[in-house]
């Protein structure tokens, strides 16, 4: 609950509470009072016994019946008043200290607080005739007189990561062109705000990098802030880390399934890599998975490949093996997922509502230093059980206790500033990235397991043909124009949105048929041939081909070439080079028989994917081959000698004929 009136328009707003308290130490509370106060009014405190676990609850639960009823339960001391005008000016701002001590030996005039453990107190202003005006409840963390160490013997602390969320549709169209929804940048516009006013400790920015893209290409102004703040907030001097993540949000659980879907999974990180160095000039840090929401036992391997060490899974997915541990062992420890050496802790959307809400989400809400004293209450009810158990370092359950805070998008910067300020300081709770547990937590001895789904929520099957469809087009223009880098590097991109999970069936078509269509008109400006009659006369020739390319870059064409009369030198297939404008290319060949025939030319990028038009060359040969001018020199030797012997025959038959003696004309 946060400042409750009694009294219309008069409410206490907590600035600031002191985290946890020594056994001989001071509890304090920073405070003011919102609306009418009269100038007698009497503050009164008062410290309720401290909460326990039971059969039927935690002290979790204990403590978040408190924060839900506005009961602070049976009070442990007699209350304290003083009036308001002897702390200050209740308008401006006053703190309340409240001394405490854990013996009875101790200082008398020091509140007795003899065991460790959280108590409510609560804190009221009231008139001088005893009308109460306002009231509200806060939590003191009293630690133990020995504090217990962790298995490595450092101090036990409970880890925690907080990380902002904002996921969103696909981000660019067809065209490239950023497209983020109303939703979307509603969502980054408050991140940026709270960014903008400074978040004093460690934080994880998992953004989209999708978003990121979009945010880097777009011209609106409001964009453009954005853009500023996040390149600010990732390179200060706390710098945040932004979260190693797919480009668009996939199903990985059912992708990891199959070898294409994750080569799909692995495109999707290094397009990531490149867009945040690009964007936000930084590297992603991919330790933690933040898109837990579809791993599966199949994927946890892939992760680990991945360089995942902990995964961010939601409670109904994590399977607690050991009953003993839930209901809050899943978003309180680092829980195993055997045989993977990962861990897993659930987002605590309790702790994110607290944040964002306040104790009941009522329209009189919590001051921000009660919201992050809220916050600290609830990782301490996991703190001081873990504790209780960890008598000694090798009997700990430290480390293992964890959490992961999930910001939402509209926290307010001053509910961050109170909770970093309250954990700025060595104590139970950590924010030291370092601190998170490595391995799964440990309880009775034994380490705390679950289980994930076997399965992903989704079927990707057919957006993933589509999408390796369209990649063997793309990697076939790379084929063709190995320096048409951005072209190719502007497909991936689109390509890679149609595997997102909200993306429609008929989405992905029109983002395909764009791809496809664009291909297809850089291809086009590549001309063949023109089939016009070529004539030879010789044996052995040269036919010119004359190719134009009016791309401004080389491309690189694989010709198949084949005649039946033609004989080709250097073989059938060749791969040639076509620089920018016109391209001659001499083609040998030598004539098998004399006539007419067909040059048929089929080219196509060297991969093969992509097709250009096929030309058929009409040639005539006017020439003889060797073994027909073999065959004809033969032929007129043969006449030659035929004709020889026939006149040798002849004359030999005509000579006798005449004989000596014979008369003749005179």
């Amino acid at each position: 609950m946060g400042g409750s009136t009694a009294a219309p328009g008069t409410s206490i707003v907590v600035t600031a509470v002191t985290p946890w308290v020594e056994p001989d130490g001071d509890f304090r509370i920073g405070m003011r009072v919102d609306g009418p106060l009269p100038a007698d009014a009497v503050l009164t405190t008062q410290i309720h016994q401290r909460l326990r676990a039971s059969r039927t609850t935690t002290l979790r639960g204990a403590l978040e019946r408190v924060i839900a009823s506005d009961d602070a339960g049976p009070p442990l001391q007699s209350p304290r008043d003083r009036t308001v005008a002897s702390l200050g000016d209740a308008a401006t701002g006053v703190v309340v200290d409240i001394p405490i001590r854990g013996t009875r030996s101790g200082d008398s005039e020091r509140v007795l607080l003899p065991n460790p453990g959280i108590h409510p107190v609560t804190v009221s202003v009231a008139d001088a005739a005893g009308t109460e005006l306002a009231s509200t409840i806060v939590f003191l963390n009293r630690l133990p007189d020995t504090m217990p160490v962790s298995r490595d013997g450092s101090p036990a602390a409970v880890s925690l990561s907080v990380y902002a969320l904002v996921d969103g549709p696909a981000a660019l169209r067809p065209s490239g062109q950023a497209d983020l929804d109303p939703a979307t940048r509603e969502q980054l516009s408050a991140l940026a705000s709270t960014l903008e006013s400074g978040v004093p400790g460690p934080i994880t920015l998992a953004v989209r990098p999708n978003l990121l893209d979009a945010l880097d290409r777009s011209e609106d102004p409001t964009d453009r802030n954005i853009l500023r703040v996040l390149r600010s907030a990732t390179s200060g001097s706390t710098p945040a880390t932004v979260a190693g993540m797919p480009y668009v949000d996939v199903d990985v659980g059912s992708l990891s399934e199959s070898a294409d879907g994750r080569g799909e999974v692995l495109r999707q990180i290094a397009l990531t890599n490149s867009t945040v160095q690009h964007v936000l000039g930084v590297e992603p840090v991919g330790t933690t998975w933040y898109d837990g929401d579809s791993v599966t036992e199949a994927s946890l391997p892939f992760l680990e490949v991945l360089g995942a060490r902990r995964a961010a899974i939601p409670a109904d997915d994590l399977r607690l093996h050991d009953p003993r541990s839930t209901p809050d062992g899943a978003r309180s420890l680092a829980v195993g997922l055997p045989p993977s050496t990962l861990t897993a802790t659930a987002p605590d959307e309790s702790l994110s509502r607290l944040l964002d809400e306040g104790a009941n989400g009522s329209d009189d809400e919590p001051g921000p230093g009660q919201r992050a004293n809220q916050v600290v209450a609830t990782l301490m009810a996991t703190w001081y059980p873990a504790a209780a158990e960890s008598g000694s370092a090798g009997g700990s359950e430290f480390p293992g206790p964890a959490t992961l805070l999930r910001t939402p998008v509209g926290t307010g910067p001053a509910v961050l500033a109170a909770l970093y300020a309250a954990l700025a300081d060595p104590g139970p709770i950590t924010l030291d990235p370092g601190a998170v547990p490595t391995a799964a937590a440990a309880v009775d001895g034994e380490p705390v397991t679950a289980q994930v789904p076997a399965d992903g929520p989704t079927d990707p099957g057919p957006a993933l043909r589509e999408v390796l469809d369209t990649r063997r087009s793309i990697d076939g223009y790379r084929s063709l124009a190995p320096s048409a880098t951005a072209e190719a590097a502007e497909w991936d991109r689109i390509d890679a949105q149609t595997l997102h999970v909200d993306m429609s069936a008929a989405d992905r078509d029109t983002y395909h048929r764009r791809i496809l269509a664009d291909i297809g008109v850089l291809v086009a400006q590549i001309e063949m041939p023109p089939e016009r009659q070529v004539l030879l006369t010789d044996r052995e020739a040269t036919i010119p081909l004359r190719f134009r390319n009016d791309l401004p870059y080389a491309v690189d064409v694989q010709l198949w070439i084949r005649s039946v009369r033609l004989d080709v030198g250097g073989g059938d297939r060749r791969i040639v080079t076509l620089r920018p404008g016109e391209n001659r290319v001499d083609l040998p060949v030598t004539v098998r028989a004399p006539g007419g025939t067909l040059l048929r030319i089929d080219a196509s990028s060297p991969d093969g994917a992509l097709a250009l038009p096929a030309v058929a060359i009409p040639v005539t040969s006017r020439t003889i081959s060797g073994v027909g001018a073999a065959l004809s020199v033969l032929s007129l030797l043969f006449l030659a000698g035929w004709w020889t012997v026939s006149i040798r025959r002849e004359r030999r038959r005509r000579g006798p004929e005449r004989g000596p003696g014979a008369a003749t004309d005179r």
